[in-house]
């Protein structure tokens, strides 16, 4: 070789040697086994890729978010009785979802139903997140929280800590819970905003509050009551004798008691006197009642699975509160009622995508 050439020689190296896997500490030994496992799950048992499970086509966009299926399902449990009422089948087999009834088939009612519903609550969503109040604009991001609610809920029972409401949420009483509170943050911001009514609306919504002729009388009203699940014609007999009674002149009190079941509220109140906590009246009940004056006493009338007579007890108007006294409640109908209305435009403006495919493949049980 001349002077000033240079010989290449390919470098030699040695490889550098790890611990074996039996010389590997406890931690490093999980951690690479860890992902092995990883790998092997990703890979398959042929060493290819494994493609993940797809989730299904949403039913519809709305304003570019997704109806997932999981809302849909949801919707169409919270519609399923509804529906069923109102078609009114004589049994309820697999037949009746398919069946048309006067041209409408149950099941298109349903999920048009479910969907209709799904729309309205994902316009919500948006409003709400455009106003800081959520995150993510989607049913399944608000399902979302459900685990960690109700993993936030037994810690807190642990620590003997008080928890509002049930113990643990299903997925549709947390819908309900989350998203009534969601509205109600929702028209508290907008109502100092957008929603507030001014001192002039507040005003003309008393005078019409004032002069409404719906405004009902408080009334007091005492009740005889005769079931009809004996025979009838003991009914029937029983009914005579209170007639009789009171055509004699006895005090309707004083029937009352002797007739009535045992344990039987012989009193009741409508109109402004009425606590909201009280049960629900039969509507019959309270169309008899108004139609007494104050003193007088019905004729027989059926109502609530029996014979009723009713006496009237007392009668009075409600009296005339002031602005003032008032001002909260009428305030808070206004935002309700101006709310209402730009929700349902802001559901006419969306941009609604519906993937028909995607809907009917929703089964409906």
């Amino acid at each position: 070789m001349q002077d000033g050439q240079h010989r290449l020689t390919k470098p030699t190296t040695t490889p550098i040697q790890g611990p074996p896997m039996a010389l590997l500490s406890a931690p490093a030994h999980r951690t690479l086994s860890a992902i092995a496992l990883a790998l092997a799950i990703l890979l398959g048992p042929t060493g290819r890729p494994v493609r993940a499970a797809e989730a299904p086509a949403p039913a519809a966009l709305v304003n570019g978010q997704p109806i997932s299926e999981r809302m849909i399902k949801h919707m169409l449990r919270h519609f399923r009785a509804d529906v069923i009422r109102e078609f009114a089948p004589p049994t309820l087999g697999p037949e009746f979802w398919n069946t048309p009834v006067r041209g409408r088939v149950p099941r298109e009612v349903l999920k048009n139903r479910a969907l209709a519903e799904c729309i309205r609550v994902e316009v919500q969503l948006q409003w709400a997140s455009q106003n800081n109040l959520l995150d993510h604009p989607t049913f399944d991001a608000l399902m979302d929280e459900l685990p960690l609610e109700n993993a936030r809920r037994a810690e807190a029972l642990k620590a003997n800590q008080v928890v509002h409401g049930p113990i643990q949420f299903t997925e549709d009483t947390y819908f309900a819970h989350r998203f009534s509170n969601l509205q109600i943050r929702l028209k508290e911001v907008l109502g100092k905003r957008e929603l507030a009514p001014s001192q002039l609306d507040i005003k003309q919504a008393y005078d019409r509050e004032m002069a409404s002729p719906q405004r009902p009388d408080a009334i007091t009203v005492l009740r005889i009551f005769v079931p009809s699940s004996p025979p009838r014609k003991t009914a029937e007999a029983t009914l005579q004798n209170i007639q009789k009674d009171l055509k004699a002149g006895a005090p309707f009190e004083e029937v009352a008691r002797r007739y009535n079941p045992e344990g039987f509220s012989m009193e009741f109140s409508i109109g402004a006197s009425r606590s909201r906590k009280s049960s629900p009246l039969d509507p019959a009940l309270v169309r008899e009642a108004r139609r007494l004056k104050a003193g007088q006493t019905s004729e027989v009338f059926e109502a609530g699975d029996g014979f009723n007579v009713l006496k009237c007890a007392s009668r009075t108007s409600p009296p005339r509160k002031s602005l003032e006294e008032i001002q909260p409640g009428l305030q808070l109908k206004l935002i309700d009622q101006r709310y209402k209305a730009l929700l349902e435009q802001r559901i006419r403006k969306a941009a609604v995508r519906k993937n028909q495919r995607a809907l009917n493949a929703v089964p409906v049980e």
